[in-house]
């Protein structure tokens, strides 16, 4: 949760500390919800998982970051959300870790700070890497094309971004960013509905019906307009002309899936 006095507390040990040179880094280490291409899934949960590297020979007592979303060409998102990784914070920064949101508009520019410090705690040793943060969002199908990126940004009140080594000064990390991707439907191989990247086959057929009329699982591409169910290209699905169009490829010699949109 959010603490002020953590956070006032923090600025004034990192103002009160000279500038030492960056031997560290951050950078987004995986995101969840990418198309096999590299781009967003649109419709898909989205979480840009932040790796830390104290790459220094002195613990890392204190940290401010800020990271900002936002879409050069007008795409929107569901309001950002943001948490932090399991790592042993309450013996590396036991006087306070924080996050929160200071624009949570899915459009424009969301911004989400991240903070910590340590009273007697050991800090993030020299050598620590693991991933720390999680920014998660999603966009819908509405905007395939577009464009969302993920960079390092000013926050209040702390602002800065910036980690300290107490009386060492601080350091300020090589960031990898802005990373930017681009908005895709989740539909790869059409007909692959169960999504094990290859179809339509057997198994996605038997999948498909399951789903149509035995309470099976979702196809797990459904965004665009049917994803990758829409094998005739009527722009929606699944439904029965689809399912009939299946087996007509499959055991009739009909007419292979549409490409996906």
């Amino acid at each position: 949760m959010f603490r002020n006095t953590a956070a006032l507390f923090l600025v004034i040990l990192l103002i009160l500390s000279a500038n030492i040179s960056a031997q560290s880094r951050m950078a987004i280490d995986s995101v969840d919800g990418l198309t096999p291409g590299g781009k967003l899934s649109a419709g898909a949960d989205l979480v840009f998982y932040i790796d830390l590297t104290n790459e220094s020979s002195f613990p890392i007592l204190g940290a401010t970051h800020g990271f900002k979303v936002y879409s050069p060409d007008g795409a929107e998102w569901t309001p950002i959300t943001g948490d932090s990784a399991n790592i042993g914070w309450g013996e590396s920064f036991d006087g306070g870790l924080y996050w929160s949101i200071f624009s949570g508009t899915g459009n424009g520019i969301d911004t989400i700070g991240f903070g910590g410090f340590t009273i007697v705690g050991t800090g993030l040793l020299p050598g620590f890497d693991g991933n720390v943060f999680r920014i998660m969002t999603a966009v819908s199908s509405n905007f395939n094309g577009k464009t969302l990126c993920i960079d390092k940004t000013y926050y209040p009140p702390a602002g800065h971004w910036l980690w300290t080594h107490s009386t060492d000064g601080t350091t300020v990390p090589d960031w990898g960013g802005p990373y930017c991707f681009e908005v895709s439907g989740c539909c790869q191989v059409m007909g692959d509905i169960n999504g094990d990247g290859g179809g339509p086959d057997i198994a996605d057929l038997v999948y498909l019906v399951a789903y149509m009329f035995s309470a099976g699982p979702a196809p797990t591409c459904l965004e665009p307009n049917g994803g990758q169910t829409d094998v005739n290209g009527s722009g929606s699905g699944p439904d029965i002309a689809d399912l009939v169009y299946i087996v007509a490829y499959m055991f009739e010699g009909g007419p292979a899936p549409v490409s996906c949109p």
